[in-house]
């Protein structure tokens, strides 16, 4: 074999190149791997430091995070311009470190995510702090938690072009941050007001323990390109400055509390009222705070929170849940809303008591809603979890109202899933796991020792029981009870011959799909229609 010439270059090539060893970092398992590797070498050190930062960092501890300022202390000038996501999930830290950290962090031109758990203590480190993070120009997506003053002056401050933002004000240092201001002071509070800095580019926005009130500020910015309002764990919602600021809008989203304080069979009269000003306003024209979405795409909640919005324009997917018996007062309005919105596609979840029957009120809703809603329907997913109610004590009488009143619409796809109710002492007794001893932990993915440390991160380790199981004799299992009433229900369902009935019935019906969850995880029984033209109802069934 020839010989390597070495005299001209001086040194042999690598056995592993720079790519390899590069691809050798980024595919480590932790960085404390991929910083030992790039401190093998000049140029590993100074590539490998991109490769690593490409992934999210997750920072929980001080010493995590005086770790990493070093690491990117370690070359200034262009460490820092590779990090692209940062997770904070700490409190408070010491004032030094908070001013180290503030003057690192305006040299991140490239972070585009920044997420803080505790963003009011984090702050309130140090005022520079604050000062440092609004100079960030590059962030689109912004995620504070237990917000409070100090996040409200990050927000005025910060010019960034933010397209996604998560707000939750929930409870920071032990104290709801709304408790702490005056109610006056709250539509400065309002988000088409303090998030005005972002009204070009916010496309997406998540309020969460976001409160307003009926009075508010009429929004000085309109945000065009904003698509998606999220609002979680919010009690009562008042349309119109949403509707003035985000004319384009096209989902909501919402996951409020409503359905557990409202009461049986009751309207609440706050609910009842916020309803109809949302009505009143958005029959008003524009020019006097009034009007209603138009470009409006899908809506998805409780009906509770849909009742409560008052909507007014066309919607062409509805997303409902009426799973909680304290809807069963707003149920009868039900008729009323689709007959405003008019939707192409409704998801109805529900089920039947003593307390709710919601099957009914869709059953009398889609006789109720006027001819416009009815011809504008055109597919139907239900899903409906049978428990007999004095109402209506068996389930082939609920199937039948409800398929009575589906032959009333022009639905062509129509999806249907029954599910059987089983007591919650039986579903324990079959359910193994249930008295199953685990003693295990979460690791939340926060990797601060590849940052600061030489030990092991630490590992969840099995813990072995404190007793032999092979010795240990175990008691003979119980046989399962028989089927409660509505579980036979359920289980004797004839869900071919009822699939077919709704086919003979329904001549504008092309694609049919009905489900019956059968008791006790037994699997499940499926009718569907073939799709050859011939309307054959096919049958099959599986055992999960």
């Amino acid at each position: 074999m020839d010989s390597i010439d070495t005299a001209s270059g001086g040194t042999h090539p690598p056995t592993l190149n720079y790519d390899v060893l590069l691809n050798v970092v980024a595919q480590s398992g932790s960085r404390r791997t991929g910083l030992a590797i790039m401190h093998t070498c000049r140029v590993l050190y100074y590539n490998g430091a991109r490769i690593l930062l490409r992934d999210p960092v997750h920072l929980s501890t001080e010493r995590g995070l005086l770790s990493f300022l070093y690491f990117l202390r370690g070359a200034p000038q262009s460490r820092p311009r590779h990090v692209r996501e940062l997770s904070l999930h700490m409190s408070d830290i010491q004032p030094r470190l908070a001013q180290l950290f503030g003057r690192v962090c305006t040299c991140m031109k490239g972070l585009e995510s920044l997420t803080m758990t505790s963003p009011e203590r984090l702050l309130g480190s140090d005022p520079a702090l604050v000062v440092g993070l609004a100079k960030l120009k590059s962030l689109t997506h912004l995620s504070l938690s237990d917000s409070g003053e100090q996040a409200c002056t990050l927000l005025r401050l910060l010019q960034a072009p933010l397209k996604t933002v998560l707000l939750s004000w929930g409870y920071a240092a032990g104290k709801f941050y709304w408790e702490t201001i005056d109610e006056d002071d709250w539509p400065e509070l309002h988000p088409t007001i303090l998030l005005e800095n972002f009204a070009g580019t916010l496309e997406e926005l998540t309020c969460q323990w976001w409160h307003t009130c009926e009075d508010y500020i009429r929004p000085r910015k309109t945000f065009p390109r904003l698509q998606h309002l999220i609002i979680e764990e919010v009690g009562m919602f008042y349309v119109a400055p949403y509707v003035q600021a985000f004319p384009n809008l096209a989902r909501i989203s919402v996951h409020s509390c409503n359905d557990e304080n409202t009461f049986h069979d009751e309207v609440d009269e706050n609910v009842e009222d916020n309803h109809e000003l949302n009505v009143a306003r958005q029959s008003l024209p524009a020019s006097v705070h009034g009007g209603t979405w138009e470009r409006m795409q899908e809506f998805q909640g409780s009906f509770v929170d849909f009742y409560i919005f008052g909507l007014a324009c066309h919607i062409p997917r509805l997303i409902l849940n009426a799973n909680c018996s304290t809807a069963s007062g707003y149920l009868p309005f039900l008729g009323e809303t689709l007959s405003h919105t008019t939707p192409a596609y409704l998801d109805f979840t529900t089920r039947s008591d003593d307390e709710c029957d919601g099957l009914k009120w869709l059953s009398t809703a889609l006789r109720d809603m006027n001819i416009e809603a009815r011809s504008r329907l055109k597919t139907l997913a239900v899903g409906f979890t049978f428990e007999s109610s004095r109402d209506v004590p068996d389930l082939a009488a609920a199937m039948e109202d409800f398929a009575s009143a589906v032959e009333r619409t022009y639905v062509d796809g129509l999806q249907l899933t029954i599910v059987s109710y089983t007591p919650f002492h039986i579903t324990r007794d079959l359910d193994d796991s249930w008295t199953a001893a685990w003693n295990c932990s979460y690791d939340q993915g926060y990797d601060d020792a590849d940052w600061d440390s030489d030990e092991e991160s630490a590992r969840v380790v099995p813990m072995s029981s404190s007793r032999n199981e092979q010795d240990e004799v175990r008691a003979p299992r119980k046989s399962p009870p028989p089927l409660t009433a509505e579980e036979q229900m359920v289980e004797d369902f004839d869900v071919a011959a009822y699939t077919k009935g709704l086919v003979e019935t329904l001549p504008s019906l092309r694609d049919v799909v009905v489900i019956v969850e059968r008791p006790r995880n037994r699997g499940r029984r499926v009718a569907t229609l073939t799709c050859d033209g011939s309307r054959i109802v096919e049958c099959l069934e599986y055992d999960q």
